[in-house]
């Protein structure tokens, strides 16, 4: 983003650096610079435009009025937006501006949910939020997964098949979002009991740099430091394979809205799962299977840790894995095929 435009923004009383997404969507509104740049990228005529999150709301209501007045408008995002930057200011020490930044985008929201020809939602709870926000029709379309899990292990890296043949070990898989450092180091900082000597836990994805470069908070957990293996970004062939030899899967989640797609592929891989009760929002039917154990203090969460790789694996019953396909993406968008539908 150009410097007068955060200029801009700076001038209202907004911190770009803790508002990009705001700031976006201010800045490719109807009469500012980002707007025509963007107006120009569309060159497709389309029957339905679908936001996913509102940050780019105005500009597809804009959209549609100078370029394309018959198309449908939906509205979709992957959390209550506003609850969730509320949780990530809050968590990063900035309160005094967590409630005043999380209204302005609680009106954004506002906005797209009332003025969309229909809504998604990711999970039943925010589903809940926006019937009660909007008279438009709203569409449960959780998280799914492509069935494509695999332990066929032959395209995989030399690193991937040595570590998964040699070492017992949790297996935690996420990106870089705040939120997912925050859970891993409320849930797992302070003791490190539940790993003994031998067992490891491998970060993978942009989460593994992320907490091993937090200088403020791993300091603080040397002895968790010590027990980490960081794999970053791997190819899906070698993910499948790490994952398939993993004694278990842990979900730390503690705050953030919508649904976990990290939960979902978990559910589908037929491995233990550890999870926060946020981390199995909008998949609570499976709670209570076979190799699903919810925790939501850090002690439990590190005993259940400590069970899953001392013993050996539970062996899940054929109807808990026939049910655990209903997360495959055939499965949880058949509500947004209805709505679409009753669109056209």
């Amino acid at each position: 983003i150009a410097a007068p435009g955060k200029e801009k923004l700076r001038s209202k009383g907004i911190n770009p650096s803790l508002m990009e997404d705001y700031v976006i969507s201010e800045l490719t509104k109807t009469g500012e610079y980002l707007h025509d740049k963007l107006d120009k990228e569309v060159k497709i005529r389309p029957d339905i435009i679908h936001v996913e999150q509102p940050w780019l709301f105005d500009f597809a209501v804009a959209l549609r009025y100078k370029r394309f007045p018959s198309a449908k408008l939906v509205y979709g995002s992957q959390n209550v937006e506003h609850q969730l930057k509320f949780g990530i200011l809050s968590n990063a020490g900035h309160r005094v501006n967590a409630q005043t930044y999380s209204e302005l985008i609680r009106q954004k929201e506002l906005t797209a949910a009332r003025e969309a020809d229909a809504c998604f939602a990711v999970s039943q709870a925010d589903a809940n939020w926006l019937r009660e926000v909007t008279e438009k029709p709203v569409y449960l379309t959780p998280n799914g997964v492509r069935d494509i899990f695999s332990t066929n292990s032959t395209m995989a890296s030399s690193w991937a098949q040595n570590y998964a043949n040699s070492k017992r070990y949790a297996i935690y898989c996420g990106s870089a979002h705040p939120p997912n450092m925050d859970g891993f180091f409320t849930m797992l900082g302070g003791g490190c009991g539940s790993f003994q000597q031998g067992q490891r836990l491998l970060l993978v994805g942009g989460v593994g740099p992320a907490i091993i470069n937090d200088k403020n908070r791993l300091p603080h957990n040397s002895e968790l430091r010590h027990r980490i293996d960081v794999a970053g970004e791997i190819d899906e062939a070698s993910l499948n394979l790490v994952l398939a030899h993993a004694r278990c899967i842990i979900l730390p989640l503690t705050h953030g809205g919508g649904t976990n797609l990290k939960t979902a592929e978990a559910l589908y891989s037929q491995i233990q799962v550890i999870a926060t009760s946020t981390a199995m929002r909008g998949f609570e039917q499976f709670t209570g299977h076979t190799g699903i154990y919810v925790a939501d203090t850090a002690k439990e969460f590190k005993l259940a840790i400590r069970a899953a790789l001392q013993n050996d694996r539970p062996e899940i019953p054929v109807t808990e894995q026939l049910e655990r396909r209903s997360v495959l993406w055939a499965e949880t968008l058949k509500e947004a095929i209805i709505g679409i539908e009753n669109l056209s």
